[in-house]
């Protein structure tokens, strides 16, 4: 049996270390840091095709882009929780890509 809890705002970071899988289902956005941060978590995305989120899945591994549409937010749902450990596992890709240090440093050299 799997149970869905709708968290909402989550408010503090740490929090997403609680959750199993991040959904936003979205109309619009832009590059959302909720999903940043929960990426980074180490959670699967599931993300309404808006905006940036795309940006976040890198070829499927670590979450899926759906279409914004009940039927489409399910079955995505339902692909994620039948293989859930490669999601988990492939999960670290936003982590590594959105990495502070990181970034940080790309900043710098920019406007260096």
């Amino acid at each position: 049996m799997i149970t869905f809890f709708f968290a909402g705002e989550v408010p503090e970071f740490n929090n997403y270390f609680e959750y199993d899988i991040f959904a936003l289902c979205s109309d619009s956005e832009g590059l959302p840091m909720s999903a940043i941060e929960a990426g980074s978590s180490g959670l699967p995305l599931l993300l309404s095709d808006v905006g940036g989120c795309r940006e976040l899945i890198f070829d499927g591994l670590n979450g899926i882009v759906y279409q914004n549409s009940k039927e489409s937010l399910s079955y995505a749902l339902q692909k994620i929780v039948n293989n859930y450990d490669e999601y988990r596992k492939n999960a670290s890709f936003v982590m590594c890509e959105f990495d502070i240090n990181r970034n940080k440093q790309n900043y710098i050299d920019l406007i260096g």
